[in-house]
């Protein structure tokens, strides 16, 4: 049985520069990382080592996940944003030593217009990572029965990442509704990719 270790990594700053952190944690290993000054921040986020990191975002009042995302090894994501009643959890899904750093800025709130893109989830069902590619917003590796809440412009692109190839598998479009759950192993056979 693996040993899981949860550590609470809260950041407590004054001002409003970007804040970072340099994190390892070994096989295994669970962490908390909150910054609870800033009431919406973005986290960026580096994965150093070659281990897949699970991060979850978490809600401070029910304890459940909200949403959450694989971070491949050697993977950059460019930022998760985080609400002030949650907080990130990042467990190392292998037994060997994860590194990475994160970055957090904070953000404001701002009414995002409806004509610019739409809210949903991305499901993966299967028991399997699915690497994604979302230029120039995240390169996220969808862990295995689990969600992932985006929000994507019109016309944004979603890639099947296969070894350093990419393949087309969505194009975010008016057909998507608000709130909507994509089951993205569905779409990769669809359009012939599996």
């Amino acid at each position: 049985m693996k040993k899981i270790l949860f550590g609470l990594f809260v950041m407590v700053f004054a001002g409003i520069s970007a804040q970072k952190a340099q994190i390892e944690l070994l096989g295994g290993q669970s962490i908390q990382l909150d910054f609870v000054d800033y009431e919406l921040y973005g986290l960026s986020l580096k994965n150093h080592s070659s281990a897949e990191i699970q991060v979850s975002i978490v809600s401070k009042i029910s304890g459940k996940q909200v949403r959450g995302f694989g971070l491949a090894p050697k993977a950059t994501v460019e930022e998760v944003i985080i609400e002030s009643d949650s907080y990130a959890l990042f467990t190392n899904l292998s037994d060997q030593t994860a590194s990475f750093s994160a970055e957090a800025k904070p953000k404001q709130a701002s009414p995002i217009a409806k004509s610019d893109g739409v809210n949903f989830t991305l499901r993966n069902k299967t028991s399997k990572s699915i690497p994604l590619i979302i230029p120039t917003v995240m390169n996220p590796n969808l862990s295995p029965k689990s969600n992932s809440r985006v929000y994507l412009k019109y016309g944004q692109k979603v890639y099947l990442r296969k070894g350093v190839s990419r393949k087309l598998i969505l194009t975010v479009d008016e057909t998507i509704r608000e709130g909507a759950v994509i089951d993205v192993d569905s779409i990769i056979k669809q359009v012939g990719h599996e």
